[in-house]
């Protein structure tokens, strides 16, 4: 997970006691609770990181101390006597397993210095620790810890991303220019040769502190952003080609509008124009003052940058700031953070963005340094976790704390398993009301699931019959104004067929995935009063078992359209001919698929219906199909819904990444209305978004998203979360619906009780449950 923020280094010259040390949190009405999670933390914490260390998707947090810890009375004793123990322990490496906090020692070999990131180096999917410390640039293997050495020199600032977009981290260090260093006027990058060794190369930037990088121009290469310019990237060989250095602290007529070199910075789109703008506070040095304050990126117009101030004369000891929404409002606010030396008080302070200016609000008087601004407990607001960094001639305790945001409000979703234990495994999810009561009724497997009106009641299971055992479609196939199913023979991912089943797929020499019949495909005809006439209609020479099936309307007699899990399969057309009495037929409707879902839209307000596949869309011209990309991302789109999610009247798409118990994203593409590339867009970065429902879920009038989390390493952690379009798609707030059950391809919406309000049902991968949520009312 790459870093918030960057960190700044400082020396012990000009510290002075904390006067804030063991204070009462003032929270001065701000929704935040301060929690010690360790009284006695790191001795001299510079180094402080957030992200997954053991891999069960929550968010860990790591603390490094710059000196050990204190010598007990023994070891006392033993130094006066002439001995040195303990002399190996420079400074001690620790990470707090979320969400009990148990304390893990990683390390006491190394002094860790001002900034550390958590990211996975060596691609065996667990993430390691990058530090910077006295002993050089290391990163730690996860696992028993092996540290290797990747530069011998000190640095100040490190931050770790993919530079060049080949799915291998790159670093980015810095060092600073005050404290007698004086070498803060370049930004090394470091990459990986494929021997495993680190090549690396020096870039020219300001004399200063500070570094982020991330990507500033909607390319999607990142850039790196220090005080007074970033330096775009020039893509893939990021060793040997230029980096154009943008200057933007210069106003459209050259005149400057940020005069201070020693900077923390972050980044964020506070103006909601779709780019990044730079938040910059003073970091250094004790008894100074400056400003804090956000520079506003021009974009593609280049028509100057601006500056915008948050507070003004704040003394330069901000050793922290981040742009985020603090209050769930939709606008940035602003987190700031005072070290322990600075004048009188040094608060951790919230500036709120309201309509009349910025209104400060101290969360606590602590003093902090360096924190991370994160959600820590998965509620969709931002947590700040940290401490102070090095206290002159102190000698009691750090204390490592969370100031939890308390803003997320608690939404009563009902959760209700409707069946605990489903026979088979299912690949989808239907409602559609089969018994013609008006209710919505379930479909999952080779199952469905009568509604009782009353969603607590017990939903009585019945079969669609034999051979149906993974519904993909439920409509009125043959016309008779009741909706029928169609299901695949497949039964499980993972399943043993038979003996005899396995003789005759060996006999027909047909199948290419023997004894597993997802290839063949059936109609459950609707008989009414609950009873079903299954038949085989068709074989496909291509299905293993669907990952997205959609009705595509218009044409003579009916046409479903199938979506393989097989790579390389193409897209399937199953159809039936009204004009011949039972007259079926299967084959290739098009090479091109991605895998995974499809949705059928009129994208292109033609009067035609178009194909979505995720990223890449089929277009309807009367005679022909036309593969049309809205986007080349390096991901793998797995879910994707279809609405209009800005109300300009044209359909957008939201996709949800392939990304099984890691983070993926969640994004929606704007239509370009006909004219012009569709947008990127993104909603949120959360484990394993393969779960996507789309509908107004507050009653107002706009389109909200729902995502399941598809999380199987740690299903107790697996969210159920929905983000409220906060208007036009600009900005969205998360709120978790339930926590707990692991989702994939689930979270369909439908007012399944009749009170006007949408309510969600689910299944999983990793276990057998079928799950309704009750809207509360929103």
């Amino acid at each position: 997970m790459f870093g918030v923020g960057l960190c700044c280094l400082l020396t012990l010259p000009g510290c002075g006691d904390d006067p804030g040390q063991g204070a009462e949190a003032a929270s001065g009405g701000a929704p935040f609770r301060e929690e010690v999670i360790d009284p006695e933390g790191p001795n001299a914490p510079w180094g402080k990181a957030v992200g997954d260390i053991n891999g069960d998707g929550l968010i860990d947090i790591v603390i490094g101390g710059h000196r050990p810890r204190y010598l007990t009375l023994f070891e006392r004793g033993l130094r006066k006597l002439g001995f040195e123990p303990g002399k190996d322990r420079v400074g001690e490496l620790v990470w707090y397993e979320n969400p009990g906090w148990q304390r893990h020692l990683v390390s006491e070999h190394f002094s860790i210095r001002t900034e550390m990131e958590v990211a996975d180096l060596n691609a065996d999917g667990r993430n390691d620790i990058v530090a910077v410390t006295d002993q050089g640039l290391v990163w730690l293997e996860n696992g028993d810890w092996t540290p290797h050495l990747v530069d011998p020199a000190k640095f100040h600032d490190v931050e770790v991303a993919d530079l060049d977009g080949d799915g291998q981290p790159e670093l980015v260090v810095r060092n600073q220019s005050l404290f007698g260093y004086a070498n803060g006027n370049f930004v090394r990058v470091f990459q990986r040769d494929g021997d495993g060794a680190w090549q690396s190369r020096d870039l020219p930037v300001p004399h200063g502190e500070g570094l982020v990088v991330v990507d500033m121009n909607n390319d999607r290469a990142p850039d790196i952003v220090v005080n007074g310019v970033w330096l775009a990237s020039p893509g893939a060989d990021v060793l040997h080609q230029p980096w154009l250095p943008i200057h933007y602290t210069l106003g459209a007529g050259g005149e400057p509008l940020w005069q201070w070199d020693d900077t923390f910075i972050s980044t964020a789109d506070l103006n909601q124009d779709g780019y990044r703008d730079i938040l910059l506070s003073p970091a250094e040095e004790a008894g100074e003052h400056y400003d804090i304050a956000w520079l506003i990126n021009p974009g593609p117009s280049g028509d100057g940058w601006r500056k915008q101030v948050v507070a003004q004369g704040v003394e330069s000891v901000h050793h922290f700031v981040a742009a985020a929404d603090a209050d769930g409002d939709g606008d940035m606010d602003v987190l700031t953070a005072e070290m322990n030396q600075g004048e009188g008080d040094n608060p951790v302070s919230v500036y709120w963005n309201e309509p009349g200016g910025w209104r400060e609000d101290i969360l606590s008087h602590d003093a902090g340094h360096s924190l991370r601004a994160v959600d820590i407990d998965g509620d969709f607001d931002v947590d700040l976790i940290g401490t102070n960094w090095e206290i002159r001639n102190y000698q009691e305790a750090y204390p490592v704390r969370i100031w939890r945001n308390l803003t997320s409000p608690k939404e009563d979703w009902a959760r209700h398993v409707i069946d605990d234990d489903r026979p088979g495994q299912a690949t989808s999810l239907l409602a559609r009301d089969l018994d013609g009561d008006g209710f919505p009724d379930l479909i999952s497997g080779g199952w469905w699931y009568r509604n009782p009106h009353r969603l607590a009641a017990p939903w009585p299971r019945q079969p669609l019959g034999a051979g149906a055992t993974d519904a993909v479609v439920a409509d009125d196939v043959d016309g008779d104004g009741d909706v029928d199913v169609i299901a695949t023979g497949w039964y499980a991912y993972h399943g043993h067929p038979s003996l005899l089943s396995r003789a005759f797929d060996l006999l027909s020499g047909r199948p290419r995935h023997p004894g597993n019949h997802g290839q063949r495909l059936f109609l459950a005809e609707n008989l009414g009063g609950g009873h079903w006439r299954p038949r085989l209609v068709a074989t496909s020479d291509e299905g293993d078992f669907t990952q997205g099936a959609a009705v595509l309307p218009g044409g003579v007699g009916w046409t479903v359209l199938l979506s393989w899990h097989q790579e390389g399969t193409g897209l399937d057309a199953l159809h039936l001919d009204p004009g011949r009495a039972g007259a079926w037929r299967i084959g290739r409707f098009s090479p091109h698929s991605q895998s995974e879902d499809l949705s059928v839209a009129d994208l292109d307000r033609d009067g035609r219906p178009d194909v979505v596949l995720g990223t890449r869309w089929l277009r309807n011209t009367g005679d022909a199909w036309h593969l049309r990309a809205m986007d080349e991302p390096p991901g793998k789109p797995d879910r994707n819904e279809v609405g209009d999610l800005d109300g300009d009247g044209w359909p957008d798409v939201v996709v949800g990444f392939e990304a099984v118990s890691r983070p993926g994203d969640l994004v929606w593409y704007r239509n370009p209305a006909g004219n012009g590339a569709w947008r990127r867009n993104p909603i949120a970065r959360m484990t394993g978004p393969m779960s996507l429902g789309l509908g107004d879920l507050d009653g107002d009038s706009d389109l909200d998203v729902v995502v399941g989390e598809h999380n199987l390493v740690s299903p107790g952690h697996a969210r159920l979360v929905w983000f409220e379009n906060l208007g036009a798609g600009v900005a969205w707030r998360g709120h978790r619906i339930h926590q707990g059950d692991e989702h994939h391809d689930g979270a369909v919406l439908a007012d399944l009780d009749r009170d006007g309000d949408l309510d969600i049902a689910s299944i999983g991968w990793g276990h057998r449950r079928v799950m309704v949520y009750e809207n509360p009312g929103l």
